[in-house]
């Protein structure tokens, strides 16, 4: 797989599922060097993460967001909706890996600020080719 960053990339990976938190980090660890992965097991502990306490600043805000839909206390398209609440948050580019195919969840995080959606097991080429989009970095040979 080509390289897509020289610098380290912040990702914060929103899943549950550990067996999908290793494979996601897996993935990121061939395409993205160097990068480091925070990961939250819901929406809620996620923006706490980012936001802290009542709101305030914290101190973990990441260039990238990686989101599954299918998540206990915040589903992602609460955390999504929740997002727009806040501004610091609203620039920072969210794609979603999800086991759904269906168009209408695809159509609702678009709609709700997603810039990707992929589809569970991913395409690592298609994977690759959006983060570069989103980073605007060339593809090193």
């Amino acid at each position: 797989m080509k390289k897509l960053l020289e610098k380290a990339l912040t990702v914060l990976l929103i899943e549950d599922n550990s067996a999908d938190a290793f494979l996601t980090q897996e993935i990121l660890k061939d395409s993205m060097v160097p990068n480091v992965v925070h990961v939250a097991k819901d929406g809620a502990k996620a923006l706490g993460h980012m936001l802290g306490k009542d709101g305030e600043a914290g101190m973990h805000m990441p260039d990238l967001i990686l989101l599954d839909l299918n998540l206990p206390v915040m589903d992602g398209f609460g955390f999504l909706a929740e997002r727009e609440k806040y501004q610091r948050l609203k620039d920072i580019p969210v794609f979603v890996l999800s086991a759904s195919s269906a168009r209408a969840d695809i159509e609702k995080s678009r709609n709700l600020g997603a810039r990707g959606y992929f589809v569970k097991p991913l395409d690592l080429d298609e994977f690759e080719k959006e983060l570069g989009e989103a980073f605007k970095v060339e593809q090193q040979e």
